[in-house]
């Protein structure tokens, strides 16, 4: 790479995490082009020139953002955690992604082809590697092994698909408290926890 893709990449970058913070702290609708610029040290011609259009710079920026996020995961997963320190990661991760803006979240899921893509990425991705997490859980004993991979995966879906705003709120009071209970209703569901009998 020579000097010149270098400042070039440089800049791309600092579009990006400008761009990200932005709209992670104030949506996509009250954030514009000049925005991003300034807070990139960039001119608006240069971000146009590199991504044509804001819709266009939000597709990248979550797209990396979930790649990331999916590496970090993965990472997780290989560890030699329990499955219930899995899961309680999976928690914080959840409550990380609960801090995105409401309105980049709908952004997100209303762009066809950023939402086409999350989808092609959960059932590619995401998705084997949760079975992964079952299937070893399951043989070391830490799930049950009648309930079948379908099941395991429709019960989590309840918990990663709550409504991020409802979560958002949810963590504004005792978030440690709150993330302890989610913790225990889904080991325990209603039932009083064996340590606590």
């Amino acid at each position: 790479m020579n000097g010149y893709q270098r400042v070039k990449e440089k800049k791309k970058a600092a579009i990006k995490n400008g761009a990200f913070s932005l709209f992670a702290e104030r949506g996509v609708k009250d954030v514009k082009i000049e925005d991003i610029a300034a807070t990139a040290g960039v001119s608006q011609v240069t971000i146009y020139n590199h991504f044509g259009s804001k819709e266009n710079l939000l597709s990248e920026v979550i797209k990396e953002y979930i790649l990331e996020k999916y590496e970090e995961f993965k990472a997780m997963l290989l560890d030699k955690k329990t499955f219930k320190e899995k899961i309680e990661a999976i928690i914080f991760m959840k409550i990380e992604a609960a801090r995105l803006h409401p309105d980049t979240i709908a952004a997100m899921l209303k762009e066809s082809n950023l939402n086409a893509f999350l989808q092609q990425f959960q059932e590619e991705r995401f998705i084997p590697l949760l079975i992964d997490m079952f299937d070893e859980a399951q043989k070391n004993g830490e799930v049950n092994p009648a309930i079948s991979n379908e099941m395991l995966l429709f019960y989590l879906d309840i918990f990663r698909n709550f409504p991020q705003e409802k979560f958002m709120a949810l963590m504004r009071g005792d978030k440690i408290q709150h993330t302890k209970e989610i913790m225990q209703l889904f080991f325990y569901g209603l039932s009083v926890p064996p340590e606590n009998k």
